[in-house]
């Protein structure tokens, strides 16, 4: 994965047959692809403005790109082979660039990672991997220290 400059424009890109493909861009400053599994799902995001980004899905080998923000702020990192995508997202009650939360996009659903940890010393900010077994790597802070974190599902 990678990026082409189109233009003044840089677009999300892979490496598919020999050649670059060009994924395109939901906004206007561009998209980053981050991530891709062994389906050929891609995953990345679409800078709208320098305070927003749209997450986006495209499954290899025509796509389309596809928006699955929900109407949020949201990036995606990372993905696994059961197409679980990781990164942050702003919460919708306060949809706002300076506020992030860790999330998973699973099933086409989105969901906090902080509400699936009942750990209330710990703020999840950002997800940072994801492997086959679930488990996600990321920052966030404990006990108002910047720490790194590993979840392992049960």
């Amino acid at each position: 994965m990678d990026t082409v400059d189109t233009d003044t424009t840089k677009h999300a890109a892979v490496f598919q047959n020999g050649k670059i493909k060009d994924l395109g861009t939901l906004a206007p400053m561009g998209s980053i692809a981050t991530a891709i599994n062994d389906s050929g799902r891609v995953v990345g995001y679409s800078v709208v403005n320098p305070r927003d980004a749209h997450a986006f899905v495209y499954d290899l080998p025509d796509g389309p790109m596809r928006d699955v923000s929900a109407g949020n702020i949201c990036l995606l990192r990372a993905i696994n082979s059961a197409g679980d995508a990781v990164g942050t997202c702003s919460p919708k009650e306060d949809a706002r660039a300076d506020v992030y939360r860790a999330s998973i996009w699973r099933g086409g659903v989105w969901a906090d990672l902080n509400g699936l940890v009942l750990d209330p010393s710990w703020t999840l900010y950002d997800a940072k991997a994801i492997n086959d077994r679930g488990q996600i790597t990321g920052t966030g802070d404990h006990n108002h220290q910047f720490r790194a974190y590993l979840l392992t599902p049960r």
